[in-house]
């Protein structure tokens, strides 16, 4: 993967920030999610209910959808691309914040 200027691309483009582990998240607005992985990711959300990042990741890290394979850092990038879109809430921090 090609850095630009010293930074993760695909980490700038998400508007990404290093995943919370102690943050939980449930869903917001999935008007717009109509398929491949983020429809999968926003079905376990909703089954679910609140989960963590750990959650995710035990459940998408190694899985195939799409054709694309899928580990924990673009589980990491589907989380924040989430978040600052508006498709997961964050429900609760660790330690008051």
């Amino acid at each position: 993967m090609k850095k630009q200027n010293g930074k993760d691309t695909k980490k700038a483009a998400a508007n990404d920030k290093d995943v919370k582990v102690e943050e939980r998240y449930s869903l917001g607005s999935i008007t717009t999610v109509k398929r491949g992985f983020l429809l999968e990711f926003v079905k376990f959300v909703e089954k679910k209910g609140t989960v963590d990042a750990e959650t995710l990741v035990k459940e998408f890290n190694g899985r195939q959808i799409d054709g694309h394979k899928v580990d924990a850092a673009r589980v990491a990038r589907y989380i924040r691309y989430c978040v600052n879109n508006g498709q997961f809430k964050v429900v609760k921090k660790a330690g008051g914040q």
